[in-house]
Parts: C-alpha cells; sequence; structure tokens
C-alpha cells in the first residue's frame, strides 16, 4: 500500500461510501456532503485515488475571511480593517488502511501548492485551518503554521510562507 494514484477534483463516479478514516465526521463529510458543497460553490474536495480507483485520502478547500483582531498584536497593523481574504483547508483525511505512509503530508503539499497558485491571481493573506485536536495541530505545525493567538487549534500559514515553500 502507499501512494500510487492520481490526486483529482472530486466527482459523481468516486465512491465515496467505502472510505474510513475512524473520525466519523470526516468520514460523514466525504459521503454525504462534499459533492452538495461542490454543486453549491462552498468547497472543492480534492481526493487521492489508487490505481483501482479507491479514495485513499481527501482534503476540501473554501474561501473565507478571519478578523485582524484574531491575529497577534504585531501582524494586525500590516492589514486593512476589514475582514482578511484567506483559503480554508477544512478538511483532510486518509483512509485508516493507508495512515502512516506520508500520504496526509502529500496532500497538504498538494492543497498548499493550490493555495500558492491561487495566491497568484487573487488577494489572500493566509492558508487557515481548524485542527481538530492537538495531534492534527501537531502535524500542521511540522509545515510552517502558527496557531492564532487566543486560538490554540487554529492555524494559519500566511502567503508570505507559501511563497517561500513553492517559490
Amino acid at each position: 500500500m502507499g501512494f500510487t494514484g492520481n490526486i483529482e477534483q472530486l466527482t459523481k463516479q468516486h465512491d465515496r461510501k467505502g472510505f474510513d478514516c475512524d473520525v466519523p465526521e470526516l468520514n460523514d463529510y466525504l459521503q454525504k456532503q462534499a459533492m452538495q458543497h461542490a454543486k453549491s460553490g462552498v468547497s472543492r474536495t480534492y481526493v487521492l485515488i489508487s490505481e483501482s480507483n479507491h479514495i485513499q485520502a481527501y482534503y476540501s478547500l473554501s474561501m473565507g475571511s478571519i478578523d485582524k483582531s484574531l491575529l497577534a498584536k504585531n501582524l494586525q497593523k500590516k492589514f486593512p480593517h476589514h475582514p482578511l481574504p484567506i483559503v480554508r483547508l477544512a478538511r483532510l483525511a486518509v483512509e485508516k488502511n493507508y495512515q502512516g505512509q506520508g500520504l496526509g503530508k502529500r496532500l497538504l503539499a498538494h492543497a498548499l501548492n493550490k493555495c500558492h497558485l491561487l495566491s497568484k491571481e487573487i488577494g489572500m493573506v493566509a492558508v487557515v485551518i481548524d485542527a481538530k485536536d492537538q495531534q492534527a495541530k501537531d502535524f500542521y505545525l511540522q509545515f510552517e503554521f502558527e496557531s492564532l493567538p487566543e486560538q490554540d487549534l487554529t492555524l494559519w500559514l500566511p502567503v508570505g510562507a507559501l511563497r517561500g515553500l513553492f517559490g
């Protein structure tokens, strides 16, 4: 087992029913809501599929905004007084049979590269993630994400860091 497939935007042709990452909320999202959110323009979900068309992992991205008051005081001066545009990495999950093989890192790199490319086309200040727990937070901290003050599980990666990662 391992990374042998492609990352594609989720379509109704992908079999979502068998996906199980051991987190019911993440399973339910992929199985029941991801396609509806795509149709309504709320988010886009990307799946890593095996050669046999099995979903090994997925992530979802959406646009959003945050208030600059959530940032560290020294950063607040840099930004205007209206909500700041961000991309939200809404979900990232790896099927339980594929966990521990680096697929989460590969998906995160794919997602961040998409965000980097998007930042060249539209205004945005960061990628924001709401980590579900300390273990998820620790995963994202490996990739230069930082916690927002007083919001320990909300992490952000400024666009400047994306440029540093992808040029």
